[in-house]
């Protein structure tokens, strides 16, 4: 058996009464950004936890009102989850106060002013760009046409603390240096429910499409399941027309209404997933062709050009991490 790419586990941490080292350090986890505080002083920034993957979560405070404002965050998703004290968020015109009943997540490509309290005390997350894109993209079987922008204003009491809860468990786990999830089998699909709970449970701008696809015809969700377990399986289209159960032009209707597409290209793209996900996780000594030929893609300079036109890269380029 092949060995898999391994998942990096880093710790960091920082304790400083220096505004400049404060603002350098975020920089270099957050992208430029200003920083200014209330009372130089009695500045005592302390940021520290672990990253794991595509996900970074730690504690952090200034013992001093502190405002940032950034422009943008470049390449990750951050979610402010105050344990003691207030900070209060601007967004535009939205303006609101985060408490620990209230979260805050900021998008990239979103300007924003955040001012901690005093005795503000949080607990962050950094969900990668990547991830939160790669994750939705599987989740609706298509490319994304605009960055997934968040509510900014996180609830903790409504839907996304069911998100919180996961959060909480999974906790102990990342910041065990010793923990069993320092390894891609264990790490990936967790990451992902992580992931995809936060996307189902905080709105944003493709969250009607995610419900559309929750509402599936009973039918559509069983048939689902089973193109997604037979996924290399040879499949015709008369296959999955007998698996559905339902009339030709019924089939394709509802593909077009819920998928956009048609039966034979979706169980494509599902396939083309699947090869994705392999090569995300491969040891560089595995051979794109091989696992092409193991979903039925026997025309590999075809499945190059399909692949490139659905992922914009070549799988080789995946495989050997090379993101566009």
């Amino acid at each position: 058996m092949q060995g898999q790419r391994l998942i990096t586990r880093k710790d960091f941490a920082i304790q400083s009464t220096k505004l400049m080292e404060a603002q350098g350090w975020m920089q270099e986890i957050n992208g430029p950004h200003s920083l200014a505080v209330k009372n130089q002083k009695s500045l005592n920034f302390k940021h520290s936890g672990t990253e794991v993957g595509h996900i970074a979560t730690g504690f952090i405070r200034y013992s001093t009102e502190a405002t940032v404002i950034a422009r943008d965050l470049t390449q990750s998703y951050c979610i402010g989850l105050p344990l003691v004290g207030k900070q209060w968020i601007k967004i535009g015109n939205e303006q609101f106060t985060s408490d620990p009943s209230v979260g805050v997540i900021l998008s990239p490509n979103v300007s924003f002013q955040m001012t901690m309290a005093e005795d503000c005390e949080k607990r962050m997350v950094r969900i990668s760009r990547f991830a939160i894109e790669e994750c939705l993209r599987q989740l609706l079987l298509k490319e994304l046409d605009q960055p997934v922008v968040f509510q900014s204003q996180m609830n903790l009491d409504g839907e996304v603390g069911a998100w919180l809860t996961l959060y909480n468990q999974l906790l102990p786990l990342l910041s065990s240096p010793d923990s069993l999830l320092n390894g891609n089998v264990l790490w990936r699909p967790l990451e992902q429910a992580l992931v995809k709970s936060l996307l189902y449970t905080q709105p944003h701008n493709y969250s009607e499409q995610l419900l559309d696809q929750r509402q599936l015809p009973a039918y559509l969700q069983s048939l689902e399941a089973q193109l997604h377990d037979e996924v290399m399986e040879p499949l015709r289209l008369q296959d999955i027309e007998k698996k559905a159960g339902v009339s030709r032009d019924r089939l394709y209707r509802d593909f077009q209404r819920y998928y956009q597409s048609s039966p034979m290209a979706y169980f494509k793209n599902l396939k083309l997933e699947a090869i994705r996900q392999r090569l995300l996780v491969a040891s560089p000594d595995t051979k794109v062709s091989s696992v092409a030929l193991d979903y039925g893609f026997n025309q590999l300079g075809r499945f190059s050009q399909e692949y490139k036109a659905r992922f914009k890269e070549l799988p080789s380029d995946t495989l050997n991490g090379l993101k566009g």
